[in-house]
């Protein structure tokens, strides 16, 4: 990453926009950042870091990103930072700005901006818009996360003797990204997981073993001691499987001879079965024959009641064939006196409707003599209908007629101030005229106006001077003025004639004239309701009479028709009777209480001929069934079935132990021979697994630096270390320069025992002492010169090799105030030549030697209104 432009807007100490041009430091790469403490100098780097990252050149353990918005900047300043950078070649450009509060562009108040990023790669036109897409694409381009830049590009206060110092874990991570060691570590990922399945496949194999030998079935006849014990240990499968092939011969062998035994006890079991069958067969004929009889002799019992139900039967039918006649007598009676209480009833109405009748003639006169005034009261609502507009115009006229006269009044004073006006204008006219001739006069020569030759008081100059347009513009209100007076007038005039003629017709109408178009209508409406009223109350009283007269003919009619019916009921009701009373005869009943006691409806009749029947049924089968069975049982006698079932019950339980023994056998043949077969393939799926997982293991374990007794360092590491060790080269050299000799950077080879993973730990050798130590007991600046030698030598291993990170620029912040005069010389030197390889470095420092030794400069001054930079190239 090489830097181009940085822009930073209300960021940090920098209230206004403030530009940084990179490409002014071309010809030489070197470049000093100096200024007052506080001024802002480490604010450009936390830019460009935050520009990347979105945090600042010390992480977030220094400063939040929330807290880069400028104290000093206004409020309706906007916070960013733009930052154009090439890398590989290609041009980049990236906008990023915190979360922060603002003025609000609607309105008065304050609003939160939130934190945006925009990321622009013009190699392929291609834009990032969202924060986390800007992110990710930075890291895919630069190939560094923000601690690895801070370790690699951009040192920052305190972060030398974090390169110094890291442990191997930490440089792993870097030197993974750096070098794309990444291919062996996932080699070694590969291995762990193949490492892990084949021992995930042989516990579950070892698992479906142990659960395959805890189903085997022993069976208590077996006597075989081994295989008990190989069963309980449960470990040597080899063994148990010749074992258990044993047994299931054994087994096979006595289920053999159970199965004779049971076959035998079958035959047994049927015989006997069959005879209980048929004995029970028996036994249920006589006991079937017993029951019939007891029936029989039941149904005997009731032969006279049955003899009675067939007599009452027989008279109930001939009553059926008297209810006729008497149903039509009896109809007839009833219908008779439903007809006389009809008469009574419908007279008592008669007499009602007459009185009701009466009522209504009473009134006939009144009503209409009402509804003759409904014509008179038509034609008076129709002239007060007329008159209400001519009220309505009558007030708008008036209130109009008063308008206009307080308008003439007004137009009257305007007029006058208008004729005044003109004449004072037409005075001040003349007498201008009069002094303008009184110039032209001379003495001895006549007065064109008078003729005098003497010109004693000539008209003297003033102030108010009329001119002729004067004169004429008064003039034209003055006209303007009385013609709108003549107007005003003339519609006065018109206005007088109308309220005249208005109060004529209301007058006429016999109102007065404070009278209103309201309280007319509300007259009009009232009369409408009354003449509504009246003519409602006539139609319903016409509608009344004609209803009441034909209640009245309907009545009269009806009980005439019905005493008409009652006079022919009552010749049919002395012949019906005569019919009943012969009917009776006929049938043999001597009176109609004999017939009454023998009646009984349809249904009854019906449901006695029934019960008969079935009686008569019941008799007749049962004496079928009983010749039946007395064939069936013809020289036969009972059987015995308890002493039967009781042989059958010793025969069964021989049967059913004989059935369980061989169940069981049979089920632990079964379960045996399903476990045989599965323990001979895990056996051999077993062995598949264990030659192909010790080559993994092995390979694993090597990989991984697991192999016992060795020194624990991963593939990964190792090759990392080789890398590491390149650095360590190449920092020997800087550092040689710079110390001059006085020290020299190892890799450790192991660490103090051979349990922990190592690699990429370092120790320095001090010449003094002649001794290697840990590289933190170095002191400060030689701390400093050691870190900045492996940051160097970091970078130009990265340029030597084929890796995925290009480094062409290095920041570097303050550390250089721990160096003695020559050190500093020195590292000077070191870091001229590293700018000549068509590198960009800059550096931090308040040491006034590098001020007078390195021209470029970014000169940061802090000012009342925040911090302002000069660019010196």
């Amino acid at each position: 990453m090489r830097p181009i432009k940085l822009v930073m807007s209300a960021f940090g100490p920098y209230s206004s926009k403030t530009e940084i041009d990179f490409r002014k430091f071309n010809n030489n790469g070197i470049f000093l950042i100096t200024g007052n403490t506080g001024s802002g100098k480490s604010s450009i780097f936390d830019a460009i870091s935050y520009a990347l990252y979105g945090e600042g050149s010390c992480g977030q353990e220094r400063r939040s990103s929330k807290s880069f918005r400028s104290d000093y900047a206004p409020l309706d300043i906007k916070t960013y930072v733009e930052f154009e950078f090439s890398h590989k070649d290609k041009l980049y450009k990236i906008v990023r700005s915190p979360e922060y509060i603002r003025m609000s562009k609607r309105g008065s108040g304050m609003v939160t901006e939130s934190a945006a990023c925009e990321l622009t790669d013009y190699s392929n036109c291609k834009i990032y818009t969202t924060i986390a897409t800007c992110n990710q694409a930075i890291y895919e381009i630069l190939g560094l996360t923000r601690d690895q830049f801070s370790q690699t590009v951009m040192i920052a206060q305190g972060d030398f003797l974090k390169i110094l110092n890291a442990k191997s874990d930490d440089r792993k991570k870097l030197f993974q990204k750096i070098f794309n060691t990444t291919l062996y570590g996932d080699l070694q990922s590969v291995l762990k997981e193949e490492n892990s399945k084949y021992e995930n496949k042989y516990n579950s194999i070892c698992e479906s073993i142990d659960r395959e030998i805890k189903r085997i079935m022993l069976v208590e006849w077996y006597s075989s001691i081994e295989l008990k014990m190989l069963i309980k240990d449960g470990k040597l499968v080899h063994k148990i499987i010749p074992e258990l092939e044993k047994l299931n011969e054994q087994i096979k062998i006595y289920s053999e001879k159970l199965q004779e035994k049971i076959d035998t006890k079958k035959v047994e079991l049927d015989s006997y079965k069959e005879e209980i069958i048929k004995g029970k067969n028996i036994n249920k004929l006589f006991l079937e024959k017993e029951k019939i009889e007891n029936i029989l002799a039941k149904l005997k019992n009731k032969k006279e009641e049955y003899l009675n139900k067939e007599i009452k039967v027989t008279k109930a039918k001939k009553a059926l064939n008297v209810l006729p006649y008497e149903k039509v007598y009896l109809q007839s009676i009833k219908q008779h006196e439903i007809n006389l209480d009809r008469i009574s009833s419908l007279e008592k109405l008669y007499k009602t409707a007459e009185e009701e009748y009466n009522d209504l003639l009473s009134y006939k006169e009144s009503i209409y003599n009402e509804y003759q005034t409904l014509e008179e009261n038509y034609k008076l609502i129709e002239s007060y209908n007329r008159l209400i507009p001519v009220l309505k115009e009558y007030k708008f006229n008036l209130a109009k007629y008063e308008t206009q006269k307080t308008k003439l009044d007004e137009l009257n004073k305007k007029s006058k101030a208008a004729e005044n006006n003109y004449i004072d204008v037409r005075t001040k006219f003349l007498h201008s005229q009069g002094y303008i001739l009184s110039l032209e006069l001379k003495d001895n020569e006549p007065c064109p106006v008078c003729g005098s030759k003497v010109h004693p008081d000539k008209a003297k100059k003033t102030n108010d001077i009329a001119t002729k347009e004067d004169l004429e513009k008064a003039d034209k209100q003055r006209k303007l003025h009385e013609e709108n007076l003549n107007e005003v007038l003339t519609e006065i005039e018109t206005l007088q004639v109308r309220i005249s003629s208005s109060e004529e017709q209301i007058k006429e109408a016999g109102f007065s004239l404070s009278f209103t178009a309201i309280e007319l209508a509300k007259i009009i409406n009232q009369l409408t309701s009354k003449t509504e009223s009246i003519k409602k109350r006539y139609d319903l009283y016409n509608k009344n009479e004609k209803s009441a007269s034909d209640k009245l003919l309907s009545l009269k009619t009806n009980i005439q028709s019905v005493t008409d019916d009652n006079k022919s009921l009552e010749k049919s009701i002395e012949k019906q009777k005569l019919e009943f009373d012969n009917e009776l005869t006929n049938q043999g009943f001597a009176s109609v209480d004999e017939y009454k006691d023998n009646f009984l409806t349809s249904l009854n009749i019906d449901a006695l001929e029934e019960d008969i029947k079935v009686y008569k049924d019941l008799i007749t089968k049962h004496h079928s069934e009983l010749e039946t069975i007395d064939k069936q049982i013809d020289g036969k006698e009972k059987v015995d079935i308890i002493k039967l079932e009781s042989e059958l019950y010793y025969i069964q339980n021989d049967y059913n132990q004989n059935m369980v023994a061989f169940e069981n056998n049979n089920l632990a043949l079964k379960t045996n021979q399903n476990c045989y077969s599965q323990l001979k393939a895990l056996n051999k799926e077993m062995g598949s697994i264990m030659k192909k997982w010790i080559i993994v293991n092995d390979l694993y374990k090597a990989t991984s630096g697991q192999i016992s007794k060795q020194v624990k360092i991963s593939f990964e590491t190792y090759v990392q270390q080789y890398y590491f060790k390149q650095v360590v080269i190449y920092a020997n050299k800087r550092l040689d320069v710079l110390a001059n000799g006085m020290f020299k950077l190892r890799c450790k080879d192991e660490a103090k025992n051979k349990r922990s993973q190592v690699g990429l730990d370092l120790e320095v050798f001090d010449a003094n002492t002649q001794v290697w130590r840990d590289a933190n007991t170095l002191s400060g600046g030689e701390s400093f010169m050691a870190s900045l030698s492996l940051a160097l030598g970091l970078s130009d291993v990265v340029q030597s090799q084929t890796g995925n990170v290009r480094l062409e620029s290095l920041f570097i912040d303050e550390g250089f105030g721990s160096l003695d005069e020559e050190s500093l010389k020195q590292a000077l030197e070191l870091l001229n030549k590293l700018a000549d390889g068509n590198k960009l470095v800059g550096i931090i420092s308040h040491v006034n030697e590098l001020k007078e030794k390195i021209e470029q400069k970014i000169i940061v001054t802090k000012r009342f209104n925040g911090s302002k930079i000069i660019m010196e190239y």
